[in-house]
């Protein structure tokens, strides 16, 4: 696993005895990891910030499902999409 600098680290006893200033610290922070005898067990993550990491996921998703309709034919022609767009937009 990775840690990235920024990335906080708290033990899960902390966690338990200061659970509102970790949960600010969340909000500040994006990540926190937490650890327990020294190894990360859970990692608390700010709603936002796992909100975005989804829509990057299903993004990637979207563009290797497209890459792999074209590598099997199924792709649109370019016209053909540019002319749906518009009525979509309408």
């Amino acid at each position: 696993m990775n840690i990235h600098p920024l990335d906080q680290i708290q033990s899960i006893s902390e966690f338990r005895t200061k659970t509102e200033e970790v949960l600010i610290s969340l909000a500040k922070n994006k990540t926190i990891l937490l650890t327990q005898h020294g190894k990360t067990r859970a990692i608390l993550v700010d709603p936002q910030a796992y909100q975005e990491q989804l829509d990057r996921f299903r993004l990637a998703e979207k563009i290797l499902r497209a890459d792999r309709e074209i590598d099997e034919g199924q792709g649109m022609d370019q016209n053909k999409v540019k002319k749906l767009s518009e009525t979509w937009l309408k």
